[in-house]
């Protein structure tokens, strides 16, 4: 049969013909496969097989095109499955009808795009597919529903994406483009004013960009960060046209329970300022937001607490299906996703030390005795859980003062033998230093009393880490802050005794060549380099855990919380005498 009497056939006749039975329509169809085979292996092939690409399709026949695989997707939903952009162009530009012709599965080639997360390609389907095209429509109803969960799933969260259920209004945002790193987010509208602030900003965040490719990086988590905080405000926008407490039970509960382990503050929080009464939405185990946060130690979500007064005084007269108080969650290990990034099992005790800690302020005096179901108080179940923390960080304690008093006490052996000597010597007649008038000794002379002082003081720090009693309160304050003292004596101690080391060199200069002494002076700084690259991330998380804090209101936004007995979920969450009050 001729080729161009297969292009005449109407879409799906080759599995028409063949059922037929006729032989002529058996070859037809066994064409239209041979063609199909072929341009799968060419889209499949990437850029290698780009030209046979452009061969087949300019011979192969639009029916031919619109058929799909044993799987369901046509050839054009096989390119955004392996994301061949090039290959959909080409696809797009000799039949755009393509773009409209699901799977099996009801899946479109821009939603498979987005499944398999090709940006790239999934952009450029997006831009192509119109809002309706012969009674397809693919960003309303359960197509549009699809759109947004793989938008969201894949994390293109430049997509504001608005479901046109409703007929309210009718248009979408394309996702933005890759190459304008510089804008946020697209808005809610296709045309934007751009003010001039803004571009000399996205111009200033190229420059850095490319100075420190590292600002790069940090630039597109923000970016995809408030990407994401806008799509979340678009669908609460959504929410809010209900007027169903059931409907809101039934789409809130699970993303803000799911938000709460994961610590997506963001979502948490337009769900509660939508709906406060949620807040009394529990699992499976009878936990709440709040509770949840507790036990996945999400600090971020736990201080939403603060924007919600009422709750401060309701939540911890609440019993899980076990009888744990709020304060019993605090005392349990927090999960090993969250412990690993804390550095070291002292820091990570310290930490599980400011939850219980935190979590005790809320409580009142009877919660802190109350036994759960094993008989167990909150203390109790915290003393049973954090035994291996406790002995790990007292190994981990004693294993970086002991390292730590090593390069002391050979510190103390330099810094005393050069005070002792001195440079140069001493004159004969009177037994003082030769350069007692020059300024470099002095300088020499007090750099090298510091070092010998903070290398003694930071001695004392180590020898009272090794012999501490470590108790479990002893990892809130007392240990870190000796630790904290130890590193930066010894830090001083090392700075200091260079300087010394370079006075000294500089008091011979008359005996040494430039050439030598300004290659040795440099080198001198290299073991200051090593030390502070090596100890300051330590330092430094050690300062910020102990005298930093991660709780308290972070935003002016309250909450309001009004309940009554027509609240969700009111009498199986709070006491009964509770609920009486408040009614």
């Amino acid at each position: 049969m001729a080729k161009s009497e297969v292009g005449k056939r109407t879409t799906g006749g080759g599995k028409a013909l063949r059922a037929t039975g006729k032989e002529g329509n058996d070859d037809e169809y066994t064409l239209y496969m041979e063609w199909q085979t072929k341009l799968h292996r060419a889209i499949q092939a990437g850029n290698r097989g780009i030209g046979q690409v452009e061969d087949l399709v300019k011979k192969i026949p639009i029916e031919a095109l619109e058929h799909g695989n044993k799987f369901g997707p046509t050839v054009l939903g096989v390119a955004a499955i392996v994301g061949n952009k090039r290959a959909a162009v080409i696809l797009v530009e000799r039949h755009p009808r393509l773009l409209y012709i699901p799977d099996k599965f009801n899946y479109l080639p821009v939603h498979l795009a987005a499944k398999c997360d090709h940006k790239d390609t999934f952009q450029y389907l997006l831009s192509k597919t119109e809002d309706v095209n012969r009674g397809v429509r693919p960003f309303e109803g359960i197509s549009g529903v699809h759109l947004v969960r793989q938008v969201i799933f894949s994390g293109y969260y430049g997509v504001p994406v608005k479901l046109d259920k409703y007929d309210k209004e009718r248009w979408r945002s394309d996702i933005e483009d890759p190459e304008r790193k510089h804008y946020l987010a697209q808005t809610f509208i296709r045309s934007f004013y751009i003010p001039v602030s803004q571009r000399l900003q996205a111009m200033l965040y190229k420059v850095l960009a490319f100075l420190v490719p590292h600002i790069k990086r940090i630039g597109e988590k923000k970016q995809v960060h408030y990407q994401a905080v806008r799509l979340v405000k678009s669908l609460r926008q959504e929410i809010e046209t209900l007027d169903d407490n059931k409907a809101y039970e039934s789409i809130v509960k699970g993303p803000l329970l799911s938000a709460a382990k994961l610590g997506i503050k963001e979502v948490v929080e337009e769900i509660l300022d939508l709906i406060p009464e949620a807040v009394l939405f529990c699992d499976d185990e009878s936990h709440n937001v709040f509770e949840l946060a507790i036990l996945n130690r999400q600090e971020k979500v736990f201080n939403i607490i603060y924007q919600m007064d009422l709750c401060r005084h309701i939540l911890p007269l609440r019993h899980d299906k076990k009888n744990n108080n709020m304060l019993h969650l605090a005392g349990r290990l927090a999960p090993p996703s969250k412990l690993n990034l804390i550095p070291g099992a002292a820091l990570q005790m310290q930490h599980e030390l400011q939850w219980f800690k935190e979590v005790e302020k809320f409580v009142i005096p009877k919660n802190k005795l109350e036994e759960n179901n094993d008989g167990e108080i909150p203390a109790m179940l915290f003393t049973k859980e954090h035994k291996d923390l406790v002995s790990g960080g007292e190994k981990w304690m004693k294993a970086t003062a002991n390292s730590c008093t090593i390069v002391a006490s050979l510190i103390s052996t330099i810094a005393f033998a050069a005070a002792i000597t001195g440079p140069g010597g001493n004159e004969d007649s009177t037994g003082l230093p030769i350069f007692i008038k020059k300024t470099t000794f002095i300088i020499f002379t007090i750099s090298n009393a510091l070092s010998l002082f903070t290398f003694a003081t930071s001695l004392l720090m180590f020898l009272s880490i090794l012999t501490s009693r470590y108790e479990e309160n002893d990892f809130l304050y007392v240990l870190p802050k000796r630790l904290i003292i130890g590193l930066v004596t010894l830090f001083l101690s090392i700075t200091t005794m260079m300087v010394a080391f370079t006075a000294t060199l500089h008091l011979g200069e008359n005996k040494c060549k430039e050439w030598i002494l300004i290659p040795t002076v440099a080198v001198a700084s290299v073991p200051i380099y090593i030390f502070t690259s090596l100890q300051f991330p330590l330092l430094l998380d050690l300062i910020c855990s102990t005298y930093g804090t991660i709780f308290g209101k972070k935003n002016g936004r309250p909450i309001f919380l009004a309940l009554t007995k027509d609240s969700p979920g009111f009498k199986s969450s709070i006491p009964n005498y509770w609920a009486e009050l408040i009614d």
